[in-house]
């Protein structure tokens, strides 16, 4: 096992074999330096070593930690000194808390250059994980409890009110509470990922709901001002309801973020979850934007919980509808904008996904041409 170093990851590596894999897979570790990769592989060969003449893995791996602790604390003769020094230098799950485990998983994705959008799942996901075992001690986790946890796990809106999570999102918070452990596991914080015992919740796709031409058409004759500037936004421009809303961690889309002389969106990455990117303005928003007659500064919809309320509730009574699409307007401007344009990669852009086969994957023969051509005629119909 010798280090190795990868320029395209700019990380030290080291390929562990079969033979002294945990997971009896062969895999490899990263590292910062090459000092670190080296001292882990010598680490590796000396368990191995420890393993062959009948010493258990286990205790293999004490022995390398003893060994280090003699280096480390060479003043200190009796064992339970040398012992206790050792623990105050390495965290072990015995000693931490999950919640301190979490910080310092953080701060490591954060030193490996992980993106915005990958620290904010780690937040979204481990931070259910934190509310229900946060104060725990790490190595106190054991896979029944587990288990009966993601079955019974539950959402919690702002007022505090509970409700059931999606199997999706159930899926999402396995992957990546596992993936925290693993990494936990690979530092010697716990002996064994306790989530490789509980199954990992089934997500099966959901059917995306959007608006039809039909519907739409009644809603845009039927409302006006703020109500109509919404709509627009989100189904004529495809911003996402936290672009538009905004929420605790940004504002919302500006008066100031619309250029229409560039006839462009600028969602800068203040404005967004995701990365920032500039939408081109369709003809249809343009004019449906002129119709509504405002123009002023900052926030575009700065409106209270049950002001959105009230407003989505007269939007659905001008479409004669009794449920509101989740993520409707959204979806039906990826829908309607990939069947008219048959450009992914330009539907891609728009809409913010990392790449055309997301838009592909989402949005592919959601509508037929003829629909499709029908919505982007909306805006510019004289009777709305």
């Amino acid at each position: 096992m010798k280090p190795f170093y990868i320029k395209a990851r700019k990380r030290w590596a080291v390929e562990v074999p079969i033979e002294l894999s945990d997971n009896g897979k062969r895999k490899r570790e990263f590292f910062k330096t090459q000092q670190e990769a080296t001292d882990y592989a010598k680490g590796r060969k000396d368990q191995n070593s420890l393993a062959k003449n009948g010493v258990p893995l286990f205790s293999a791996v004490d022995a390398v930690r003893l060994a280090k602790v003699l280096d480390l604390v060479g003043s200190i003769d009796l064992l339970e000194e040398a012992v206790s020094e050792w623990k105050k230098k390495t965290p072990s799950g015995d000693l931490i808390t999950i919640k301190q485990a979490y910080e310092l998983y953080y701060q490591a994705k954060q030193t490996e250059g992980m993106g915005k959008e990958y620290l904010g799942s780690i937040r979204v996901y481990l931070g259910k994980v934190l509310t229900s075992f946060g104060n725990r001690q790490l190595s106190s986790l054991a896979a029944p409890e587990l288990t009966i946890w993601f079955d019974e796990m539950v959402g919690q809106d702002r007022k505090g009110k509970k409700y059931p999570l999606s199997p999706t999102t159930k899926k999402n918070v396995h992957v990546g509470f596992s993936s925290f452990l693993e990494w936990c596991e690979r530092r010697e914080y716990i002996l064994r990922n306790p989530l490789r015992g509980v199954p990992r919740p089934k997500a099966t796709r959901p059917k995306r709901e959007i608006f039809t031409v039909a519907q739409m058409k009644k809603i845009l004759s039927g409302i006006d001002g703020l109500d109509l500037v919404y709509v627009t936004l989100g189904a004529f421009a495809g911003l996402r309801s936290s672009e538009i809303e905004g929420n605790q961690d940004h504002q919302g889309i500006h008066w100031e973020d619309l250029d229409f002389k560039k006839k462009e969106i600028h969602i800068s990455e203040e404005r967004t979850k995701k990365r920032g990117r500039i939408i081109k303005m369709e003809t249809a928003f343009i004019r449906l934007m002129q119709k509504t007659k405002i123009r002023t500064k900052g926030a575009i919809i700065n409106l209270s919980d049950s002001e959105l309320a009230g407003m989505r509730k007269r939007i659905l009574e001008a479409g004669k509808m009794e449920k509101w699409p989740e993520n409707g307007l959204r979806h039906s401007f990826g829908s309607y904008h990939l069947g008219a344009f048959e450009n992914a990669p330009l539907t891609s852009l728009q809409i913010g996904h990392t790449d055309p086969a997301t838009t592909l994957n989402h949005y592919g023969r959601a509508v037929s041409k003829s629909d499709a051509l029908k919505w982007w005629k909306l805006g510019l119909n004289k009777e709305i």
